[in-house]
């Protein structure tokens, strides 16, 4: 893959990784300021290290998982979106 399918490759994993972590993370409170710090701390602040994945699965405490996003695509379908 190459030029714009790799690029909406990319596009769709950001969106598992942001997801994910929406449901996991932020869903009960998003603004807490505690979570909120450790996730700038811990991915932000590592952006463009080369170790992106070490990251999220440290902010998340275990592997990305994909099922919030799939659910998400699911609702959007079902609502007409």
């Amino acid at each position: 893959m190459s030029g714009y399918d790799a690029e909406y490759y990319r596009y769709l994993w950001s969106q598992v990784f942001s997801t994910d972590m929406l449901h996991t993370t932020f869903k009960k409170s998003p603004m807490d300021g505690v979570t909120e710090r450790r996730y700038r701390y811990t991915v932000l602040e590592n952006s463009g290290s080369g170790e992106e994945m070490h990251s999220f699965k440290e902010f998340l405490g275990c592997e990305p998982n994909s099922d919030a996003f799939l659910e998400n695509l699911y609702l959007a379908k079902r609502e007409g979106n």
